[in-house]
């Protein structure tokens, strides 16, 4: 027979059983990684299909720390605000605050600089016009990205806008605006030193085909973009890559991305 003592006994035990099982579920949700969406739309070399340098760096972080998990997403360039803004992202690698996040420069926040570049003027080398093809850039014919923010549009990235000034021809990738002067179709494409730099490597035949302009349509220093209030701040982000530059890591990482003349950081 079971006296009223054992029964609160009994009763005592099973609330115990669920407070501990409570507590052990909440350190186990607690230690369980925490997701972060990285947003990433086709800019070579850091996007190309589904590799590139913003890809393996996902990789790169989920192997140097446990605390997150880094997951890509691709998304249109021109959807990259709105889709940050509305949480359906949560950082964008490799971005400049300048093209076109100031209007939600509240709702981000960026790391230390990690990789230096420049968008460079190219044409053909047997252009007739020479070197000359890069002055009065309203005469000439322009092949760019679509979605791409540059110097010499005052960073809009709207066609219509930037067709009104100048005779664009709107690529889908940096590869096909860079084809566009090949086949004569452009007089000049702008794409990026790295993204060139690449080209020439892997085709050493055809860095004599072009033309490099002497100036530069913009300069940059790219840092990780991070949603304010997300799952992960800027504050944690420049922990993590702290580390991974004092330890070698992140130059051996760009050293097998080959863009470790890019670097902006001294380690």
């Amino acid at each position: 027979m079971v006296t009223i003592r054992q029964s609160g006994r009994r009763l005592i035990m099973l609330v115990a059983m669920f407070f501990v099982a409570g507590f052990t579920s909440a350190l186990l949700a607690d230690d369980a990684p925490v997701r972060v969406r990285v947003g990433g739309y086709q800019f070579e070399p850091f996007v190309e299909g589904e590799k590139g340098v913003s890809i393996a760096f996902v990789k790169f972080l989920n192997a140097r720390q446990n605390r997150y998990v880094f997951e890509f997403v691709e998304i249109p360039a021109r959807r990259r605000y709105e889709l940050l803004a509305d949480g359906k992202i949560d950082m964008v690698f490799f971005e400049m605050p300048l093209w076109g996040w100031t209007d939600i420069a509240g709702k981000v926040e960026t790391t230390t600089p990690l990789v230096r570049g420049s968008d460079v003027m190219v044409s053909r080398e047997d252009h007739p016009l020479g070197s000359q093809v890069f002055d009065e850039l309203q005469k000439r014919k322009i092949a760019v990205t679509f979605g791409y923010h540059y110097g010499f549009s005052g960073f809009s990235a709207d066609p219509d806008q930037i067709r009104t000034k100048f005779n664009v021809i709107f690529a889908k990738t940096q590869r096909h605006a860079l084809k566009h002067v090949l086949t004569g179709n452009a007089d000049i494409a702008i794409v990026s030193d790295a993204f060139l730099d690449n080209e020439t490597r892997e085709q050493p035949a055809l860095a004599a085909t072009l033309r490099i302009a002497d100036r530069v349509d913009q300069r940059y220093e790219l840092p990780l973009l991070v949603r304010r209030m997300g799952p992960i701040g800027a504050g944690a982000l420049n922990q993590i890559l702290t580390e991974v530059i004092a330890d070698g890591s992140f130059g051996r990482f760009l050293a097998d991305e080959g863009l470790s003349g890019f670097s902006v950081v001294n380690e």
